[in-house]
């Protein structure tokens, strides 16, 4: 998953070739456009010539790419300080001094979130695992979690101090028996999965496979324990009355195990039991084993 504000940056060549007739490179101001008919002109939605647009166009200009939205904002403010579109010359000269300074961020970029391969991950390369089904290919690749410029760490834990990484993994759990289950995304749906659980107010961090395996074997064992003390669990044992306590030491129950045959009972009682009204109590360990 990118975080890189400069995506979508063209390859900047040293002049692309028109593939058909260029259109006009005459800049107009607005004065300009008002004496020539053309409605709805400003230099807010034309910042540039035709041809210069063209020239962006041949270049890879993608609007919705962070890269150009940034471009474009440059090429509204010089167009507005010049009071007129600018040219393909013009445009072609920013371009190349926007894409020196995309470069120089690129490495700082690189530099803080320090992407690589995920090396715990089972497969280097995968299918998109989101359960909506897609057939887009995953590389397995972990970078460091930065905010603002700023490379987070863990604060507690056995990676104290150490960044925190995020990877291509998600973990998801069954609402219905708590069941957990790591997935591996593509991009765009790491990316839906991570605004749509924000959205509904959930967990939402992605993880490199050995923090998921981690993470989702502590769920599972927790939910065991969980289950295992269920299946054991009774009722709340009813507050002991005299001829409880009475019948306790009779019995010699300590543990709610009836003691052997010459064994000393104990001192103090332990237990509740049920006297049969007829004959010796019948043996009722496990069931007293349960109400412990």
């Amino acid at each position: 998953m990118s975080t890189d504000p400069t995506e979508g940056a063209p390859v900047v060549p040293g002049g692309a070739e028109a593939t058909k007739a260029e259109r006009s490179d005459t800049p107009l101001t607005e004065a300009e456009a008002t004496q020539k008919g053309i409605k709805n002109f400003s230099l807010e939605r034309f910042p540039i010539t035709p041809a210069a647009h063209d020239f962006l166009k041949q270049n890879g200009m993608a609007p919705y790419q962070p890269f150009w939205q940034r471009f474009w904002d440059g090429l509204r403010r010089r167009a507005a300080e010049a009071s007129k579109q600018l040219t393909r010359a013009e445009v072609e000269t920013l371009l190349k001094e926007y894409s020196d300074i995309v470069s120089e961020e690129r490495a700082e970029h690189g530099a803080l979130y320090q992407a690589e391969t995920d090396k715990m991950a089972p497969e280097a390369e995968f299918t998109c695992q989101f359960p909506g089904g897609c057939t887009d290919k995953v590389t397995s690749t972990t970078w460091n979690y930065v905010v603002r410029g700023i490379v987070w760490v863990h604060r507690a834990g056995p990676k104290q101090g150490q960044p925190i990484r995020r990877g291509v993994f998600m973990i998801n759990v069954n609402p219905k028996d708590g069941g957990t289950q790591i997935v591996g995304l593509c991009r765009a749906h790491l990316r839906q999965c991570v605004r749509d659980r924000q959205a509904a107010g959930m967990d939402s961090r992605s993880f490199p496979y050995e923090d998921a395996y981690r993470i989702v074997a502590t769920i599972d064992g927790r939910r065991e324990g969980r289950q295992e003390m269920l299946r054991g669990a009774v009722p709340p044992r009813h507050l002991r009355r005299a001829s409880d306590e009475a019948a306790a030491r009779m019995l010699g129950i300590s543990t709610g195990q009836v003691l052997s045959e010459g064994a000393t009972p104990p001192g103090t009682p332990v237990g509740n039991v049920r006297l049969e009204k007829d004959g010796p109590p019948a043996d009722r360990s496990g069931k007293r084993r349960s109400q412990r």
